[in-house]
């Protein structure tokens, strides 16, 4: 946020408190150089700030001394910041002008008007003139826009959004190459109406004319939609399936069919204007109504229809003589019926016309309906076989779960050992009298093996227990080779566990 002469006022009294204490007072010129830095910095300063700013050193409380130093400072701040709003500082800036139309003169519209092609030239003079060195979008918006006018108004059709861009980059070189002088100070923002410029100003840029200060809403819509930046969603190039290569001719992007054929009507329409030879105004003919284009289109169908009767006609009357064996006698001319052309003549009109898009909606649906036919038709024969299949299922499960003779039968689940026994899949059957027990392999490779007794380990001779199983006993106490406290019985681990409490206590 810029630097005010409020700041300025609030600080210098914030200063003035501080400079009141006795052991402040060396504070003094670090605090007078600190204020005037900061109004060094500061920029876009009127007239009005100044006095305001020296007025509140004269009333302040500061010595002599520092306050002809502000004075000094702040009047030599004013005198080199006069031209603050005109020179190189607003060439960095660029320059906004809306309703250029109405700082436009009587000639000069009526220039407009009667000659487009003089229209840019026509603007950017004006604009020079005013004093403008550094146009804002929203300037060549408004400069375009009355140019599209200009075009409206000498009856050409109106240029499409990537002729308007076009418009745009001649309008800024005509701009940049013009040499007229400028008759006025440059401002950053030019009103709506020139009467608020004052009447000074306007005196300095129009001598002995005077602006028109007419309003145009028309030129306010166009320039709503005139592209400036080659960004531009409007622009043909920017479209998808379009790169910005197509704008320059390279042909690798591609172009869209509505915009070719909005350039070709727009060219047909300049060049039957422009034709000396012909008196035709395409602008002033009315579109045709629903009616008459219905009219029309009957017409033409009548027309398709009257060509294949004019064919039959003409079959009949060259059909070819029938050959006969029997001579002397002469051929006659064989009569072709009148359906069997018309049929003929139907197969050749059906297989020469074209495909139009309801043929193409027909054919689509149709395949539609067929796929889901053949889907359906699938569907119940699988259902068929289903139920067909349900009996036969049931009754094998039957017949397997009746037992044969003595023989047990196996299940669903189940198996049959080398020894005829049955066991289950998904257990391991238990070793014979002699043989070593394996202990099962779990589902988990990553777990813990289970620890299982071995037969050729000896067992403990006296009472089990241990803390674990509470002096329960359990398969670690039960074996000689347990390395753990043993505590034989129920209370010995209860007198265990009363010393711990103890030792706790």
């Amino acid at each position: 946020m810029a630097w005010t002469s409020r700041d300025f006022c609030s600080e210098l009294e914030e200063c003035q408190k501080l400079l009141q204490y006795p052991s402040a007072q060396k504070l003094a010129e670090g605090l007078v150089k600190a204020l005037f830095a900061k109004v060094d910095s500061s920029s876009d300063w009127m007239p009005s700030d100044f006095v305001v700013c020296l007025e509140a050193v004269e009333a302040g409380t500061l010595a002599d001394n520092w306050k002809e130093h502000l004075r000094e400072n702040l009047l030599s701040k004013a005198s080199n910041s006069k031209d603050s709003q005109k020179g190189s500082k607003l060439v960095k800036n660029p320059q906004t002008v809306t309703c250029i139309h109405a700082y436009m003169t009587k000639s000069e519209l009526e220039i407009l008007m009667k000659s487009h092609e003089r229209a840019c030239d026509v603007i950017v003079s004006r604009l020079r003139t005013m004093g403008v060195t550094s146009m804002a979008e929203n300037t060549k918006r408004w400069a375009v826009a009355l140019w599209v006018q200009s075009m409206l108004w000498c009856g050409q059709p109106a240029p499409q959004p990537d002729e308007q861009y076009c418009m745009v980059q001649k309008l800024l070189k005509a701009f940049q190459a013009s040499t007229t002088p400028a008759k006025a100070v440059a401002v950053r923002n030019y009103p709506a109406s020139p009467e608020d410029m004052g009447q000074s100003w306007i005196r300095a840029v129009y001598d002995k004319e005077e602006p028109c200060k007419v309003s145009l809403p028309g030129v306010e819509n166009l320039a709503l939609s005139v592209p400036v930046r080659s960004t531009s969603s409007v622009l043909s190039w920017n479209h998808a399936g379009c790169s910005f290569s197509s704008r320059k001719g390279s042909g690798k992007g591609k172009e869209n069919p509505m915009d070719m054929l909005r350039q070709i009507m727009n060219w047909a329409q300049a060049e039957t204007a422009a034709n000396p030879l012909t008196n035709l105004r395409i602008l002033e003919k009315k579109p045709p109504s629903a009616l008459e284009t219905l009219q029309l289109v009957k017409d033409q169908l009548a027309g398709q229809q009257q060509q294949p009767a004019a064919s039959t006609e003409s079959g009949r009357c060259l059909a070819l003589p029938a050959l006969e064996d029997k001579p002397g006698k002469a051929a006659e001319p064989a009569v072709v019926p009148a359906e069997a052309t018309a049929a003929e003549n139907a197969e050749q009109a059906g297989q020469t016309r074209k495909k139009d898009l309801a043929d193409y909606e027909k054919a689509a649906l149709q395949q539609l309906l067929d796929r889901q036919k053949k889907k359906k038709k699938v569907d119940k024969k699988e259902k068929q076989a289903d139920t067909e299949q349900q009996p036969k299922q049931k009754a094998a499960d039957k017949c397997l779960s009746k037992p044969q003779g003595n023989k047990p039968v196996a299940k669903a689940g189940q198996s049959k050992d080398t020894k005829g026994v049955l066991v289950a899949k998904n257990k391991v059957a238990k070793p014979a009298k002699g043989e070593k027990h394996i202990p099962p392999v779990l589902k988990k490779p990553a777990c813990k093996r289970a620890q299982t007794q071995d037969d050729s380990e000896e067992l403990y001779e006296g009472t089990p227990g241990c803390s674990k199983c509470r002096g329960s006993g359990c398969p670690q106490c039960r074996l000689k080779s347990f390395k753990g406290q043993r505590l034989p019985g129920r209370e010995a681990w209860q007198a265990r566990m009363e010393q711990k409490k103890r030792r706790r206590s």
